[in-house]
């Protein structure tokens, strides 16, 4: 990192400290920070949102709900609503303190972070690694460029980043493992059919079971998940203004053009037909 750089930051607000407990899960806002300068950050009666701080580089002491830890690279922590926290580094340390940030709300969170074993408002060690920093990239794009699912695709990229973020510290442990190889799996085969059975033999879990442990960790059932998945590639498809509606149907895994309408229009709210003419519309 140049020498020069003193302060820089991005951030990206949907909307800012709020409480929904009408949705399963609900990004506020998300963002990076990388300080050179003195600072500090104090909330004595906490947010209203959960705050999830991921730790790149740098050191700064903290209190969580009046427990005393030190955040550095390779660290974590999710702060709860309600609880009091404040952190500040060391002006005279020659690292930057560089760390990347979630604030979201919802009613299935708890659950999420249980399932993902990610213990609320404790500093945990975990793995730096490429592929969560890259999720926050992908988190980034949907806010940067306000994409019209933008809240369906958070939702879905969060589970995930949380689920990556507590496989990185179950590995430096005990070595325990959820969900990652058959969420990958779903990633990357849109195109095909994606069976629930294929998906839980892949974790050696029951059908029912699997449901059960992916809704837990995603906040959705399998099929909403995927179908979720497959109409926000439909979408960035349709918006880049070079395929069809057919051809990004196909591309997602829908041979039946109408159906695809149907599930397109009640997941975004207009068809895609619509939506191809608002996205011509904007590019004018």
């Amino acid at each position: 990192m140049a020498e020069n750089i003193k302060y820089v930051a991005q951030a990206y607000f949907r909307i800012d400290n709020i409480a929904d407990r009408s949705v399963n899960i609900l990004v506020n806002s998300c963002g990076e920070q990388i300080e050179k300068n003195r600072f500090q950050t104090r909330m004595e009666a906490g947010r209203r949102d959960y705050y999830l701080m991921y730790v790149l580089g740098g050191r700064m002491e903290a209190v969580i709900n009046g427990k005393k830890g030190i955040l550095e690279r390779g660290t974590v922590v999710c702060i709860t609503p309600g609880t009091p926290y404040f952190y500040s580094n060391n002006a005279d340390s020659s690292d930057y303190v560089r760390y990347r940030w979630i604030h979201f709300t919802g009613n299935n969170v708890d659950a999420i972070l249980n399932a993902c074993e990610i213990i609320p408002n404790e500093i945990t060690r975990v793995e730096v690694r490429e592929e969560v920093y890259s999720l926050w990239e992908d988190l980034f794009y949907e806010f940067r460029n306000n994409t019209a699912n933008v809240d369906t695709s958070a939702a879905i990229i969060l589970p995930y980043i949380l689920l990556k973020v507590g496989k990185t510290k179950m590995e430096s442990g005990d070595g325990g493992r959820k969900l990652d190889l058959s969420i990958r799996h779903i990633h990357t085969h849109l195109s095909s059919s994606i069976s629930v059975e294929e998906l839980s033999a892949m974790e050696f879990l029951s059908p029912s079971r699997y449901r059960e442990v992916f809704r837990k960790v995603t906040g959705h059932s399998p099929v909403e998940y995927i179908t979720l998945l497959r109409i926000r590639q439909a979408a960035e498809l349709l918006s880049g203004g070079e395929v069809t509606i057919e051809e990004a149907a196909i591309a997602v895994g829908y041979t039946d053009r109408l159906y695809f309408q149907r599930v397109f229009k009640k997941h975004m709210g207009i068809t895609p037909g619509s939506y191809l003419k608002k996205v011509k519309k904007t590019n004018e």
